[in-house]
């Protein structure tokens, strides 16, 4: 497994990182596959001897569970691991923004310093350690100024509660904004094949700067993956519910699919394995946060830093995508 360095921080971690949002459960995850938490613990106590020790989870996940999750399963094992977190999102209080209510409780979103500082200790607490490696700010908000927020995370960095400082789910703006304050090592944003937004001017500016791009999605919430049938329907209210889920398009999804099984073929890998791929290829400084659930998910997802797309492949994927994008498009008229 090829390894990186997080920005400036010093931080080394392995290119794959292993995305937990799915071990917090809840609704937000949907019908789609069982949860089993012996097979996550499984699958976290063998990642460093496959060479992937760098774990991502939030404090939403499940409302805290995948935090106490993680925390159980490396108790012992700390030093093993790089782990990143966020904050700015909580269901303590009703301080902040209200961003939405699901399972029971209401989250608000807050980056004022009192209320980040908070998060971490909360987050800290869940996971059985007493320093977060990278900590990133969940979604932004224009009602806290950055140099509040950024502030405070820097104290939070001197104190050695943290090593190094994200934002997430944010735009070319508010990263320019915060590195005017200070020092951003990483940005997490969604990036496949499919939504192909980050990958123009932002990755450029994250380049500019020696920012590593953290990218979820790659395997599109599961649809690049192949599994996903004619007849599949999202649960009500699951992350899913997206365009590329409409019944409308199904069919078309699925003869890109198989355009894509065609190129998978010619490597030898699977299709989880190909939209992984193609994520790797747009930039040194992109790595993939993929959500493992099972052991042999684990061995295939590395399988995927061994194919090397030429071009030619990666133009015809995109040119492929593009096709169902204005498909998506015109049904939406």
């Amino acid at each position: 497994m090829r390894r990186i360095h997080i920005g400036t921080s010093g931080i080394e971690a392995s290119a794959m990182t292993i995305g937990t949002w799915e071990m917090g459960g809840g609704t937000a995850w949907g019908s789609w596959g069982a949860r089993d938490e012996a097979e996550y613990v499984k699958v976290l106590h063998a990642a460093p001897d496959l060479g992937v020790d760098f774990i991502d989870t939030a404090p939403v996940y499940g409302t805290g569970h995948s935090e106490e999750l993680i925390g159980k399963a490396l108790a012992g094992r700390r030093s093993k691991y790089v782990i990143s977190t966020k904050c700015g999102i909580h269901w303590r209080d009703t301080d902040g923004v209200r961003e939405y209510e699901r399972d029971g409780k209401t989250a608000y979103r807050n980056l004022a310093a009192y209320s980040i500082r908070k998060d971490l200790e909360d987050s800290l607490r869940r996971l059985q350690t007493d320093y977060v490696d990278l900590y990133y700010t969940h979604r932004q908000s224009d009602d806290t100024p950055v140099e509040e927020t950024m502030g405070e995370l820097l104290r939070m960095k001197q104190e050695g509660k943290i090593r190094a400082i994200g934002i997430s789910k944010s735009k070319p703006a508010h990263l320019e904004a915060y590195l005017r304050v200070g020092r951003v090592d990483a940005v997490q944003e969604e990036f496949n094949v499919l939504d192909r937004a980050f990958g123009g001017g932002y990755l450029d500016l994250c380049s500019q700067h020696g920012v590593i791009a953290h990218c979820y999605g790659s395997l599109a919430k599961g649809l690049l993956t192949g599994r996903i049938g004619a007849d599949y329907v999202p649960a009500p209210g699951s992350a899913q519910n997206s365009v590329w889920f409409r019944p409308a398009l199904r069919s078309d999804i699925l003869a890109m699919l198989d355009e894509f099984r065609e190129i998978a073929g010619a490597y030898g890998c699977s299709l989880a394995n190909l939209a992984t791929a193609w994520v790797l290829s747009r930039s040194p400084l992109v790595t993939p946060v993929i959500g493992i659930r099972r052991m042999e998910s684990l061995v295939d997802s590395i399988k995927s830093f061994d194919v090397k797309l030429t071009p030619d492949d990666v133009s015809r994927m995109d040119c492929l995508a593009q096709s169902l994008a204005n498909k998506a498009a015109a049904t939406s008229v």
